[in-house]
């Protein structure tokens, strides 16, 4: 697993509420899997989707300076994970793709954290964007991310290719598969006649620390470090999200426990500030030596003994999904491949007569 400690400090710039205007198209009911960003494929370093706007849907921003771009998801994008979302621009002669040629010379205007509960999707351009009357190419590239599912936003039906999807097939392999639909999402441009602006100041980013407690367990803090602000911060456990939340205050505590690899992010958001750059930490707990206790059924915070914590754990995990004080292979006490409400009836049963089922 990659360590995704981003450093990016960068001002964001914004236009005059007096002097903003805004243009939305493209709002009707067709599902958008692919753009602006194909969620089932976020977790892909190659992964890059462009869409095509045609001039026509444009014309009331001809000449003018574009300053921030919104999309609206139909699922909250905090229901999917997390991850961190480039931004490009250009204008292209075609209004749609004749194949799956991804087209080049998009410039990088923005880049945004995807966060818990977001119901829309703004960039905020680094600096004014000249548009000029042409077709309008949108391109989105992850810096990092984790979605395992995919996120469809509201748009609008085309009778031609308009967006389209490339990624890589696995880490071994050089070829490129393309997703493509006729559909292009709803969007809604701010811009401007004017190019002068004015800063919005960045929220300090959080950091993340770990220290190993056992072979298998690790303690994990987050420190806030701009007052006032909400922290949230995602969990992975060997590319599977297994916690995911937010604090206020100046520290949030918690251990994960299991041989694996660890990567924990979080960003700082606070009213009238951007989002503050990630921070973030790597790390894994390695069973080199079988060091470490031995698989226990029903052991599931792994304490080497079985016991009401543990059934306190897997209820947890049941009614939240935070796994992060869960032993997979400890607490399917069926067991059945997967961890689920009869694993806990099983437990129950366990500690109520000491004998596991045949």
């Amino acid at each position: 697993m990659r360590n995704f400690t981003l450093t990016l400090l960068a001002l964001v710039f914004t236009a005059f509420v007096a002097q903003a205007d805004e243009l939305t198209i493209c709002d009707g009911n067709a599902e958008c899997q692919y753009s602006p960003f194909y969620g089932l494929k976020m977790d892909d370093g190659h992964l890059l989707c462009q869409s095509i706007y045609p001039a026509d849907k444009l014309i009331d921003m001809k000449d003018k300076w574009i300053t921030a771009i919104k999309f609206y998801p139909v699922d909250d994008i905090g229901y999917f994970g997390g991850g961190r979302l480039r931004l490009a621009l250009t204008e292209v002669e075609q209004d749609h793709f004749e194949s799956t040629t991804m087209l080049t010379g998009a410039t990088i205007v923005a880049e945004i954290n995807l966060q818990p509960d977001d119901t829309e999707l703004v960039f905020y351009l680094n600096e004014p964007f000249k548009y000029n009357g042409g077709n309008l190419l949108i391109q989105t590239q992850p810096k990092w991310g984790y979605l395992p599912h995919s996120v469809l936003f509201k748009g609008e039906a085309t009778n031609q290719i308009t967006s389209m999807a490339r990624y890589r097939k696995n880490q071994w392999d050089s070829e490129y598969i393309f997703e493509t639909e006729t559909n292009l999402p709803k969007a809604t441009f701010t811009y401007d006649n004017d190019p002068s602006f004015e800063p919005i100041e960045t929220c300090t980013r959080p950091e993340c620390w770990y220290q190993i407690i056992k072979d298998w367990e690790a303690s994990v803090t987050i420190i806030s470090n701009e007052e006032g602000a909400t922290v949230y911060y995602w969990v992975y456990r060997d590319d599977f999200l297994i916690k995911k939340g937010s604090f206020t205050g100046d520290t949030y505590s918690f251990s994960v426990l299991g041989f694996a690899d660890y990567f924990i992010s979080a960003i700082a958001k606070k009213e009238g500030m951007h989002d503050s750059p990630d921070g973030g930490v790597y790390f894994n707990l390695i069973d080199m030596w079988n060091i470490g206790p031995a698989p226990m059924r029903g052991d599931v915070n792994i304490s080497s003994s079985v016991n009401m914590d543990d059934l306190t754990d897997l209820i947890n995990y049941l009614l939240t999904d935070d796994a992060s004080r869960v032993c997979f292979t400890n607490a399917d006490c069926d067991p059945n491949g997967k961890v689920n409400m009869d694993d806990l009836t099983t437990l129950i049963n366990y500690l109520l007569t000491n004998q596991w089922p045949d």
